[in-house]
């Protein structure tokens, strides 16, 4: 049996992984969120909840031929990152996209998930789902608005149509003025504790 050198293989394996994670990160709809890193335990919460089920394991095959291994050494496993990260990057997307969808259809209160394949059609139905959100508002009165993901050509086209749209507009900034006193009637009415 060959020695195993703990001790140097231990930087090297934390450089690819290093470099493996860049590389899924940068992915657009990935890196659209925050990263959370859990630790092995039993049980995981996330922002006050009990996550039924948080992870998944993802698994994407990859091989390197012997012959490069020995001729190229590290080099070898290092040319495989690309293809890896990308696989990676699909894989953790399609999950993603599950959740999310999941999360749409489950209708929670305070939530504009809309499903990622259908977003909305008309704008009125964009503003019901803006309507379900729970809007925060910085101390300027700006309003922290939800985060839009468009995964189409025409998602992305139709929002800018709704921006250019004076109607729209004037709906919208209605809506935002609307949630602003729904703010600021919360703000007031909470109970500080003495």
């Amino acid at each position: 049996m060959l020695p195993d050198f703990p001790k140097a293989k231990a930087p090297v394996i934390r450089q690819i992984n290093l470099r493996l994670r860049r590389a899924v990160n940068d992915r657009p709809l990935i890196a659209m969120f925050k990263h959370y890193h859990y630790h092995e335990g039993r049980g995981t919460a996330s922002f006050g909840q009990e996550m039924k089920d948080p992870f998944r394991a993802m698994a994407v095959p990859t091989t390197i031929k012997t012959s490069d291994l020995i001729a190229q050494g590290l080099l070898a496993v290092l040319r495989t990152i690309p293809d890896l990260a990308q696989n990676m990057g699909r894989e953790l997307e399609k999950f993603m996209r599950e959740r999310i969808d999941a999360y749409a259809e489950s209708g929670a209160a305070g939530s504009a998930v809309f499903r990622l394949d259908r977003f909305p059609e008309t704008f009125d139905e964009y503003l019901n789902g803006l309507e379900r959100t729970l809007t925060h508002f910085a101390d300027d009165g700006t309003p922290e608005m939800p985060t839009i993901v468009a995964t189409t050509p025409q998602a992305i086209e139709r929002l800018n149509e709704w921006g250019k749209d004076p109607e729209c507009q004037r709906k919208l900034q209605a809506l935002i003025a609307r949630k602003r006193e729904e703010f600021r009637a919360r703000k007031d009415n909470r109970r500080l504790v003495d």
